[in-house]
């Protein structure tokens, strides 16, 4: 698995490009609803989010490249994630002990969109891959193209891509208000070699999508959202030890959307303003496999206008994680720890902190 590195008893499932293309509809949890044990939360045509073993919500933390999105999409099913698989060249979802990387938090799994953004290989000279699609039943079109070359050992990368659906058909008349507009455009370069990679990248996301009306007598609002991301990611070889493999990924997300009443004024903005940084140590020994790793996060989040029903909230996660594999080819065990330290602070209820443990374990044969 290229963006996790981590071997899971519970199995991954892997969306590559052309599966993506294959199943591409609507929002993430739409795309991925077509795969075995994954549903989908929905709230009209823009906004959908997956659900894995029945747990949706924040028990499913959805990554991109590896790092948290840092949106709005856990606090309400009518709020989109900034992830979707339009321009991702794989999708992976996993589940079991492999999921502790990412979050004590996550006990229905984790969905990871990786979309090179940060080239992670070498380019030879110039690449060019495009997308365009039409659906029929809301008149859509779709494209995304992404452009790569190589300068010596660095690697660069260009891409956009953005989605124009019309209120669906169904068997009953037309669905009111439920259109979609979304863009996204990103650059990113890399140095790459036999060592691995490093890179730095930039990615801005901008969507608007219609919301299902209250009342058939009054006109529908719409959200809004935008969000400008700048991350680096690296994966280098090394020889510490049992440890063959270092990677670290950083990234700061500004997110605000805005619900639009049904006449046209500003209801209520969200906000969502911080970073996420992790380091994980690999080793790959005869019988023995595993990573072990830490994490951080510090968001800001709040809302304001009439239905803000969360004041501003500052939430610093510190968390350290071991994931182990123990092979004797005919049977064997595999289990994962996490210790996490949760701080919050609050504009009206003051500061609160949090220690928590997590651990899963299996045994195969």
């Amino acid at each position: 698995l290229e963006g996790s590195r981590i071997e899971s008893l519970q199995g991954a499932e892997v969306l590559r490009r052309d599966d993506i293309i294959a199943q591409l509809n609507g929002g993430l949890g739409d795309t991925l609803d077509a795969t075995p044990g994954i549903a989908t939360t929905f709230f009209g045509a823009g906004a959908s989010r997956p659900i894995i073993r029945g747990l949706g919500e924040d028990r499913v933390r959805v990554l991109q490249n590896g790092i948290g999105t840092i949106d709005a999409s856990t606090a309400s099913p009518d709020h989109a994630v900034t992830s979707d698989g339009l321009d991702a060249e794989r999708i992976e979802i996993l589940r079991g002990s492999a999921a502790l990387a990412y979050g004590g938090n996550a006990i229905g799994g984790v969905v990871n969109v990786l979309d090179q953004s940060i080239p992670t290989r070498a380019v030879d000279g110039l690449e060019f891959d495009g997308l365009l699609a039409g659906s029929s039943v809301d008149d859509g079109a779709h494209g995304a193209g992404r452009l790569r070359f190589g300068a010596g050992d660095f690697a660069f990368n260009l891409s956009a891509s953005g989605s124009n659906t019309d209120p669906y058909d169904t068997p009953v008349g037309v669905a009111a208000n439920q259109y979609t507009e979304t863009r996204a455009y990103g650059i990113g370069g890399a140095s790459v070699g036999s060592w691995g990679f490093a890179g730095l990248a930039v990615k801005r996301t901008e969507d608007e999508y219609g919301l299902l009306p209250h009342d058939d007598d009054e006109p529908a609002g719409r959200i809004e959202l935008e969000q400008t991301r700048i991350e680096s990611r690296g994966d280098f070889a090394i020889n510490w030890g049992p440890f063959d493999r270092l990677d670290y990924g950083i990234q700061h997300s500004d997110y605000e959307h805005t619900e639009f009443e049904g006449d046209g004024e500003a209801g209520t903005i969200f906000t969502s303003d911080g970073y996420e940084a992790r380091l994980e140590a690999h080793h790959r020994g005869e019988r023995l496999r595993g990573a072990i790793g830490m994490q951080f996060s510090d968001v800001d989040f709040g809302a304001i206008g009439e239905e803000a029903f969360i004041s501003d909230t500052n939430t610093q996660d510190t968390g350290i994680f071991i994931v182990e594999r123990l092979d004797f080819g005919g049977w064997g065990l595999e289990g994962g720890a996490r210790f996490e330290r949760r701080e919050l602070d609050n504009a009206i209820a003051g500061s609160r902190d949090f220690d928590t443990w997590s651990a899963s374990g299996g045994l195969f044969f």
